[in-house]
């Protein structure tokens, strides 16, 4: 009888190791999958190691102005972000290369928020469609890092594929109460979200930041017609220049210099300014994650 328990036994162990490595498959699938850090915890697919490698963090915290580890690693480097000012009625192309860090559904989005003194706005561009349009949300009454967000105004509809590895380039406007996002070349598929009055300060981050995503801003300038731009770089409508009101909040459109230059000449054209240099990011090192294989 005792051969026959242990070919019993060793069947019933094949048939356990098989349902472990389909169970694996399938976790891994729908995103349970873990991994220990060599040296370090042991973290889901989703999240970070903190600098001190004694515990896990989710990715969508990192930078996101609350400390998740004791050592306060998620938080370093977070100044660094990519950020213009963006005056009333400027327009900027913003590029961002984007990485894609799941091969399959990523869950992840370029965020573009204007925010102000203590809240942002957001536009997040999370995929696109097979025509080429973004797959866009819009939210509003966001904190600092876009996140904790009051309300979504807006969002896609239908099958939007996941943003693939490469550049996402964008353009941007302020507007008197928007902001309008459009992707390059196509104003035609503009999203807009409302805007306080004090939103001035464009910044552009990961949803989820598995890595410090490269942006470059061009030319934030008055693109509308028939405005110039303040010493400030706000853009106003040229003909409350020299008008004995300061129509720009530095004044700079009644100056001295600027009112002869003005007079001198029956029409002025917007100053060009040169455009910004590419922004990499978070200055701190980039994250540690579990492997996913």
């Amino acid at each position: 009888m005792r051969p026959t328990v242990a070919v019993h036994h060793s069947v019933n162990m094949a048939r356990l190791l098989v349902l472990s490595v389909l169970l694996c498959a399938v976790a891994a699938q729908i995103g349970v999958h873990a991994a220990v850090v060599q040296d370090g915890p042991w973290c889901t697919m989703n999240e970070l190691v903190c600098g001190d490698r004694k515990e896990c963090y989710r990715a969508v915290r990192r930078c996101d102005g609350k400390r998740d580890c004791r050592d306060g690693s998620d938080e370093l480097g977070c100044d660094g972000i990519p950020s213009a000012a963006l005056p009333v009625n400027a327009t900027v192309l913003v590029q961002a290369q984007y990485t894609k860090h799941f091969s399959y559904s990523d869950d992840n989005s370029v965020e573009l928020l204007l925010c102000g003194t203590d809240s942002c706005n957001r536009v997040a561009v999370f995929g696109h469609y097979l025509d080429g349009r973004l797959g866009t949300s819009t939210w509003t009454g966001c904190n600092l890092s876009g996140k904790e967000c009051a309300r979504q105004e807006s969002g896609s509809h239908g099958y939007v594929y996941d943003l693939p590895s490469g550049e996402v380039a964008v353009e941007v406007q302020r507007r008197a109460s928007e902001l309008a996002v459009w992707r390059q070349g196509h104003p035609e598929d503009v999203v807009t979200v409302p805007i306080e009055e004090n939103f001035g300060k464009l910044t552009v981050r990961l949803f989820q930041m598995w890595n410090n995503m490269p942006v470059q801003f061009t030319g934030a300038s008055c693109g509308a017609a028939g405005q110039l731009e303040c010493s400030s770089g706000q853009c106003v409508d040229a003909a409350a220049f020299c008008n004995a009101v300061a129509d720009c909040e530095d004044g700079s459109d009644e100056g001295a210099d600027t009112c002869e230059a003005v007079l001198a000449t029956t029409t002025q054209a917007p100053t060009t300014p040169e455009p910004t240099t590419t922004t990499a990011g978070p200055t701190s090192p980039e994250p540690t994650f579990a492997p996913s294989d």
